[in-house]
Parts: structure tokens; C-alpha cells; sequence
């Protein structure tokens, strides 16, 4: 990818934050409903999804923003 398609990317993935938040939310309600139910594995399953989804987004952009930087400090 050139540096323009990876700057492109961020940006895409940067507005893209606050529907990623929104459905970890989600699944963090329904995890906190379900808790209430007594539902044991429903919650964690929940939590780890919400955990698993929102680690893997943030790690994505920490890697595309390091390899900008890296693109741009070898410019």
C-alpha cells in the first residue's frame, strides 16, 4: 500500500470509532442484562466478544498508525 492508501485507510477506520464503541456498548448492555438473568455464560461469551472486537480495532489502527509513521520517518 502507498502512503496516501494507508493515510486513507486511517481515516476511513478513524470514522468508523464511534460505531465500533457503540457495538461493544451494545454487546456490554446486553451482557449486563443478561448477568441479571442469571445467565453465566451468555455474559461472558458477551464480554469476551465485546473484549475480542474492541482489541482487535484498536490494534489495527495502532499497527496502521505505527506504519505511517514508519513510511513517513524513512521519507
Amino acid at each position: 500500500m502507498t502512503l496516501d492508501e494507508l493515510v486513507s485507510k486511517e481515516a476511513k477506520m478513524k470514522s468508523l470509532k464511534t460505531t465500533t464503541y457503540v457495538f461493544v456498548g451494545v454487546l456490554f448492555g446486553i451482557a449486563i442484562f443478561a448477568a441479571t438473568r442469571g445467565k453465566f455464560i451468555l455474559t461472558v461469551a458477551l464480554l469476551g466478544a465485546a473484549m475480542v472486537f474492541g482489541g482487535r480495532y484498536t490494534k489495527e489502527l495502532q499497527d496502521l498508525r505505527a506504519e505511517i509513521d514508519r513510511r513517513e520517518g524513512g521519507a
